[in-house]
This record gives structure tokens, C-alpha cells and sequence, in this order.
């Protein structure tokens, strides 16, 4: 069975689709079972970033972005299963800052409606969260209880979802300014040991005991991972969180001469952190421009953006 046409009108421009040669991995999957061409909606992402966007109906909370609302397309199953806001304390997305959020979740898990772009495995699912404020230990106790919430693991937000997310993106810097303000460093390492504690937790009992999996931004200080300090500290900017052993970090790599004729070429992006800790480095930024005219869509929620926070997207 060929693959279902793709209408959606950014597609086209999706160069880190073709790079990753994610329509090989959708030809393979389609091979195998074509109900799953585009993902297994049973995989659930929750995103830990700055949200996706949500409102609020009787009492039932709905994404709203053209590419996230609603069912999966063809399938009856919600597209985004769940909502916390960790400084709020609410469980929704209403108060989105910034589309960051938003935009690693279409990366990831964008639907194939003939709207925008398209995502690496469009028929997963989501759960959307906006990250506490990392300033002190006792939020980093708060981002170590949405770890555990977004698994549906005991936690102390006071609800349970009923499918936890079987694998955790989190998606931007993780800076614990505590470390840096505090020239105690046997407190902020107090402090990072409980969100490990948390990912501990997840990848062992997650998925009903097979597991959840951890995946983290490298970060966007041009930083070797390996070299253990920054201005004295031994903490590594963005990746603090993703040199534990059982995170998954991707460095960002950027893609050159999209639309100048030459031979294109894949390399480091300037940005990215890099280094042994890191595990793989997906498409994140680019050094040409994109074609005229792409970079935003009139009364849509969509635009063109580069960072090594978005290749953690690039790879549910």
C-alpha cells in the first residue's frame, strides 16, 4: 500500500524530514502494518517546555494549535491526553509564554490534516507541560514531581493521568541557577540529584515496568560537555540534566546550502553543545535561509526557528 498523500503546505519545506529520511522510516513502518505508517497513537510524548497551548470548555481542557487540537486524525483518540502547568499548579496550558513549547511538539507529533507542517510520528500522542522556573532546589523537587506525574507515577501534583508518556522530551535549557548563585556545591548537587532520582524512577517503572525513556536538549551554550566546568562551577549549561547516564541528549546539527545550489552539507551547529556526553545530534538549525516568504503564515501558528532545543523533538 503506498503511502496516504501528504497535503500539508509546509511540507515541502521540511528539510530535516528528508535529512533524517523520515519518509524511508514511514515506508518501512507502513510495510509492516500501514495502520501505523505514521506513528503508534498507544506512544505517548509529554513535552516539557514552555507549553502547548490550551483553553478550557466545561470544564475539559483542548489544545489549540492547527496541527495539535482534536483527535488524531482517523483515529478516535484526543491528540494531546494532558495538560499541567508547574507554575501555576494547574492542569492546563492556558497561559502559554512564547511558542517553543508549541513548536517541539509539531516537530514531534505534528498531524498529517493539510495543515502546516508535519511531524517525525505524526499518530503519537501528547501531553503538554509548562516546566517550573529552575531557581532553587525545591523547584527543582517540582520539576522531579512532573517527571514522575508525565509517567503517571506517584507524585505529589494530586491527580494520576490515566496513560502515562512513554517517553519524557525535555526540550530546553536545563539551568539551575542555584548553582551558579550558590558557591555551595554540594547543595545544587543535592539539588540535580533529584530530578535524577526522578528519571531513576521513570526508566524502571515507567510503561508498566518496561520503562519510559528520558530524552533531553544538549542546551545552546557552544560548550564541550566534557570539559566539567563553566566560569568555575562544575555544572555544564543545558546539559547538566542530560550528562546522566540514563538521559538521552541530542546536540543540534545544521543543514547548509538549502537554497543557494550548492552541494548541501550536514554539520555541528554553531550553537549546540557537543562533546562525548552527548548521545546523537539531529537537524536543528540551518545556515541558509529558507525560500522567501516561509518564515511566517499569516493568521497561523507557524514559523521557522533553529536551536538544539528543537532536535530533541527530531527524535520520539
Amino acid at each position: 500500500m503506498p503511502l496516504p498523500t501528504i497535503t500539508d503546505f509546509l511540507y515541502p519545506l521540511q528539510w530535516n524530514l528528508g535529512l533524517m529520511n523520515v519518509q524511508g522510516a514511514w515506508n518501512e513502518l507502513n510495510n509492516i502494518n500501514s495502520n501505523l505508517v505514521f506513528g503508534d497513537p498507544n506512544i505517548i510524548i509529554a513535552v516539557i517546555d514552555t507549553g502547548i497551548q490550551s483553553i478550557e470548555n466545561n470544564n475539559t481542557v483542548f489544545a489549540v494549535h492547527p496541527d495539535l487540537k482534536g483527535n488524531v486524525p482517523n483515529l478516535n483518540t484526543i491528540k494531546v491526553v494532558g495538560f499541567y502547568n508547574a507554575i501555576t499548579k494547574e492542569f492546563n496550558n492556558n497561559n502559554v509564554t512564547g511558542n517553543h513549547g508549541g513548536s517541539v511538539a509539531t516537530i514531534i507529533s505534528g498531524s498529517v490534516n493539510g495543515q502546516g507542517t508535519v511531524g517525525v510520528a505524526p499518530n503519537t500522542r501528547l501531553i503538554g507541560i509548562i516546566r517550573p522556573i529552575l531557581t532553587n532546589s525545591t523547584l527543582d523537587s517540582n520539576l522531579a514531581d512532573v517527571i514522575n506525574w508525565a509517567s503517571a507515577l506517584k507524585s505529589s501534583l494530586g491527580a494520576t493521568l490515566a496513560e502515562g508518556a512513554s517517553i519524557v522530551n525535555y526540550s530546553l535549557e536545563y539551568i539551575d541557577e542555584s548553582a551558579y548563585n550558590n558557591s555551595n556545591q554540594t547543595e545544587a548537587d543535592k539539588s540535580i540529584r533529584k530530578v535524577w532520582d526522578a528519571i531513576d524512577n521513570i526508566t524502571n517503572l515507567g510503561r508498566n515496568g518496561l520503562g519510559t525513556l528520558f530524552v533531553a536538549s544538549a542546551g545552546n551554550g557552544e560548550f564541550n560537555a566534557s570539559s566539567g566546568k563553566i566560569e568555575g562551577v562544575d555544572l555544564i549549561k543545558g546539559t547538566r540534566l542530560g550528562i546522566y547516564k540514563k538521559v538521552v541528549t541530542v546536540g543540534a546539527t545544521k543543514y547548509t546550502a538549502i537554497n543557494t545550489g550548492a552541494t548541501p552539507t550536514e554539520s555541528l551547529a554553531d550553537y549546540s553543545n557537543f562533546g562525548p556526553q552527548l548521545d546523537i545530534v539531529a537537524p536543528a538549525g540551518i545556515a541558509a535561509a529558507p525560500p522567501p516568504g516561509t518564515n511566517f503564515i499569516p493568521n497561523q501558528a507557524f514559523t521557522t526557528f533553529a536551536g538544539s532545543n528543537f532536535n530533541a523533538g527530531n527524535c520520539p
